[in-house]
């Protein structure tokens, strides 16, 4: 099974690091490939800028862009093959400045086909590098497909993922954490 991590920032870095065991192959997308050295990827973590061969296979899709690139990388997804049954999981905290619109908002706007779930929590990409326990939750409104991407993002010791069905409260809850943060 593939992962693709669209975000070559530190907190897609570090998902990508984290996750690799978890899938077969991984692609961590990144429009500028000058991606901080955050951690030493596993070998079948492929880097790249082709949206379409990051894309292609895999059965998440983490977001992990600023707010301010969703809606243009949805509408990229949608020009390079996006399949409907990928599953979209958003990081990004925040929401539209244009709209006021939360991410899976954004995203649904752009890719109404495809189930979209939310990944949030207190996490810090350093102290998830240093092996230090995590716990962030799913947010979907489908309940089957929370507990699908809990089962595959989790990391046992690790990573801990609940999943919860409160899109809207989760992602608010996320966004005014990063304005008191």
């Amino acid at each position: 099974m593939k992962l693709a991590v669209l975000g070559t920032g530190y907190w897609g870095t570090t998902l990508a690091w984290l996750l690799s065991n978890n899938f077969e192959e991984v692609a961590l997308w990144g429009r500028n490939l000058d991606k901080p050295l955050c951690a030493e990827l596993d070998k079948k973590v492929l880097v790249t800028n082709n949206l379409k061969n990051a894309i292609e296979g895999a059965a998440i899709i983490l977001m992990v862009i600023a707010t301010s690139g969703v809606r243009e990388v949805s509408k990229n997804l949608k020009t390079v093959g996006l399949e409907s049954n990928q599953i979209i999981v958003n990081t990004s905290k925040g929401l539209e400045i244009s709209s006021l619109s939360r991410m899976s908002e954004v995203i649904k706007q752009e890719l109404p086909q495809n189930p979209i779930a939310v990944l949030s929590g207190p996490t810090l990409a350093q102290e998830v590098l240093d092996g230090k326990p995590t716990a962030a939750c799913i947010a979907c409104e489908d309940e089957e497909i929370a507990k699908f991407v809990q089962k595959l993002l989790s990391v046992p010791s690790k990573f801990r993922l609940y999943t919860n069905n409160d899109v809207i409260g989760v992602e608010l809850g996320g966004s005014l954490k990063n304005v008191i943060a």
